[in-house]
C-alpha cells in the first residue's frame, strides 16, 4: 500500500510527503515495513528536518507496537486465516 500527499495550497509551499506499507509472511509471522517521507522545501527543511527525524522515529517505533498488538489479537481471534491475505487469496465466506 503507498500513499502520498496531494498537491494542495498552502501545504505545497512547504513539503510533498509520501509513505507506505510492505507487508509478507514469514515462518514465524508478517514482517511489515513502514516508511514515510517528508520533503520540506527550503527554508522549512532546515528547521523541520532535524525536529521531525527524532519524533517520526519514536512514532513508528510506536506505531509498530500498536500495529503488533492488532495483528497478533487478530490472529488469535481467527488462527485459520492470515491477519492480510496475498493479493491471490481468495475471501473468506
Amino acid at each position: 500500500m503507498r500513499y502520498r500527499s496531494l498537491r494542495s495550497f498552502p501545504a505545497c509551499l512547504f513539503l510533498t510527503f509520501e509513505g507506505g506499507f510492505d507487508l509478507d509472511e514469514t515462518a514465524v509471522g508478517t514482517r511489515v515495513v513502514h516508511t514515510e517521507r517528508f520533503r520540506f522545501f527550503a527554508p522549512w527543511r532546515w528547521v523541520m528536518e532535524p525536529f521531525l527525524r527524532e519524533w517520526l522515529a519514536r512514532d513508528v517505533r510506536e506505531e509498530m507496537g500498536r500495529l503488533k498488538t492488532l495483528i497478533e489479537a487478530e490472529h488469535l481471534a481467527r488462527p485459520a486465516q492470515r491477519a492480510f491475505p496475498r493479493n491471490d487469496a481468495k475471501p473468506a465466506p
